[in-house]
């Protein structure tokens, strides 16, 4: 390593599979979307998590983009990215984690979530192939960039950061398996060419082979 020391946050949670869950398996006919949108999605296109304290942040309203195209809703969808992009991106391209109603300063920590960047990415990506919109993969692309900064490669290895900000050193590196949306990340490596997605992807997978543990071979 270099020198340096890994230090992996195991938290390999339910991201990724919901995320696979969402895309494949909701019908639009079964009524959920619409139950979804009423209790969670505000008219101006905030995605409310009321489960704490009614804040949003990029995770949220990356879920409910790639939502809205899996149920060929495209009027809830540009509600969503129009107030994603307008209310969190940062001037880099990435956005804001956390956005928290009423407060002074709603947006007090300008930091990213790679793992929102990256579903926000995704469904951006799976718009453009849904609905022939060039405008939405052009911004996909954009992210895709600005995502390849939190790069930090290694020899034939490449760890994805869970922020810009707070997980680097020269004497370590904090990575959050849980950040590896998989499904994501392989619609990235397409959509841009680039190898070192697929080092990225490579990496993750090794890295969870890795912190198997106990009799079940859980991370």
């Amino acid at each position: 390593m270099q020198g340096r020391t890994l230090i992996t946050a195991l938290v390999v949670g339910v991201i990724a599979v919901t995320a696979v869950f969402a895309w494949r398996m909701m019908k639009p006919e079964d009524g959920t979307w619409s139950a979804y949108k009423e209790r969670f999605i505000a008219s101006d296109g905030r995605v409310v998590d009321t489960g704490n304290e009614g804040i949003s942040h990029s995770e949220g309203q990356s879920y409910g983009m790639l939502l809205a195209v899996a149920h060929n809703d495209r009027a809830t969808f540009d509600q969503i990215w129009s107030w994603t992009r307008q209310t969190l991106r940062r001037p880099d391209g990435l956005f804001s984690w956390r956005y928290v109603p009423n407060a002074v300063s709603p947006i007090e920590d300008r930091n990213n979530a790679t793992d929102g960047d990256l579903v926000i990415c995704w469904a951006l990506l799976q718009s453009a192939k849904t609905w022939d919109r060039p405008e939405d993969r052009a911004s996909a692309l954009t992210i895709a960039d600005a995502l390849a900064n939190l790069i930090v490669r290694d020899g034939d290895d490449a760890y994805l950061l869970p922020a810009v900000e707070g997980f680097f050193s020269e004497e370590k590196r904090i990575v959050n398996l849980s950040y590896w949306v998989f499904p994501a990340l392989h619609e990235i490596a397409a959509a841009t060419g680039d190898p070192v997605w697929n080092q990225v992807i490579a990496t993750g997978l090794r890295l969870i082979e890795n912190a198997k543990f106990g009799d079940n071979g859980l991370p």
